[in-house]
C-alpha cells in the first residue's frame, strides 16, 4: 500500500534522488522548470552552444552556485530547500532562463513575488517572463475575512 501511495504522490521508493534532464534547444532550457526533491540531481545536457549559471540574486542563501563551461554537460545536485533560477549568459538577453523548484520549499509564492519585484531592474528583466509563469504556478493563497 505504501508503494501505491509513493507512486500516486510521485515520491520514489526508498528516497532515491531522482535525476532530471534540462536540454540546451535554440535558446531555451528544456523543461524550463523543474520540481525536485533534495537530493535529485539536475542533469544539464545538450548544452553546446550554451553554459549555466545561477542568478545571485534568484538562487537560495547556502546553494552552491552553478557556472558551468560553454558547451560543458553539468550535473548539480540539490541540498538546499528554495527556488533557483539560472540562466544562459550568452543568451540572457534572449531570455534563456529556467528554474527549479524544491519541493518542501516554504512560502514559494513569497519568494516568487519577491523575485518579481527586483526583475524589474535591467540586469534581471530578462527573468521576469518565466517569474511570471511561476507566480502563477505558484499563487498566494486568498485570504477570506
Amino acid at each position: 500500500m505504501l508503494a501505491l501511495a509513493c507512486l500516486l504522490c510521485g515520491v520514489p521508493l526508498g528516497g532515491q534522488a531522482q535525476t532530471y534532464e534540462i536540454k540546451g534547444e535554440g535558446v531555451r532550457f528544456q523543461p524550463e522548470i523543474i520540481h525536485a526533491r533534495i537530493g535529485d540531481v539536475i542533469a544539464f545536457r545538450k548544452m553546446v552552444p550554451h553554459a549555466v549559471e545561477s542568478i545571485d540574486a534568484m538562487w537560495p542563501q547556502g546553494a552552491e552556485g552553478l557556472n558551468s563551461s560553454l558547451g560543458a554537460d553539468v550535473d548539480y545536485v540539490i541540498a538546499t530547500e528554495g527556488v533557483y533560477v539560472f540562466r544562459c549568459p550568452q543568451h540572457w538577453r534572449a531570455r534563456m532562463v529556467g528554474a527549479i523548484v524544491v519541493d518542501g520549499t516554504e512560502d514559494v509564492p513569497g519568494i516568487v513575488a519577491g523575485m518579481l519585484e527586483n526583475a524589474d531592474s535591467e540586469m534581471l528583466k530578462p527573468a521576469k517572463r518565466l517569474l511570471k509563469r511561476l507566480a502563477v504556478l505558484y499563487p498566494r493563497p486568498v485570504e477570506t475575512p
